[in-house]
């Protein structure tokens, strides 16, 4: 019975380690100077379907190759990813085209909006950035953030007064023992 008890919390241990480790890697990759995307579009559905997180290494638009999937800004907050078809480093400009879409994209993408290229994609993650991105979403995380520590931190003071107590109550036994 008591190791039917332990499921629960070697269930959410487990979760929160996987968690931790995961946010750690983000922040690391971050750290390393790549970006971080979420696809929102079906437009490169074959290798990035929406949802997926995409990770971007800065790469220079001059060595930027044809077949290459780039990330690049079409707006001051939109970022697109798309595969390049041509890169006219003459004319600094490069042509894309999202593999489902059935033309080229109607503008071609100046080097100076060039954010790198794609070096992997993580699916389903993306969706999850996008959700925590919400304010509410947000707000209600931080909330369960900390509800969680105070659960572990009054955990462990009880772990820690129940130790102590047997201590003390066992240290009495001892002594009583020892006085007859």
């Amino acid at each position: 019975m008591k190791k039917l008890r332990k499921i629960p919390g070697v269930i959410l241990n487990a979760v929160f380690t996987l968690v931790l480790i995961f946010g750690v890697a983000l922040i690391l990759l971050r750290v390393m100077g790549y970006k971080l995307y979420a696809v929102k579009t079906q437009s490169m559905q074959n290798i990035y379907p929406a949802g997926t997180l995409i990770i971007t290494d800065s790469t220079a638009a001059e060595d930027v190759k044809v077949g290459d999937v780039i990330s690049f800004t079409v707006a001051k907050n939109t970022v697109v990813t798309h595969r390049v078809t041509k890169n006219d480093t003459e004319n600094e400009l490069i042509y894309t085209k999202g593999d489902m879409n059935n033309s080229e994209d109607s503008s071609p993408v100046a080097y100076d909006n060039v954010l790198g290229c794609v070096v992997f994609g993580i699916p389903y993650i993306g969706n999850a950035a996008l959700y925590l991105r919400k304010k509410y979403v947000k707000i209600a995380l931080i909330v369960l953030l900390a509800l969680l520590a105070i659960y572990l931190i009054a955990s462990l003071v009880i772990r820690i007064v129940t130790k102590i107590k047997r201590r003390r109550k066992s240290e009495g036994e001892n002594k009583e023992d020892f006085q007859r």
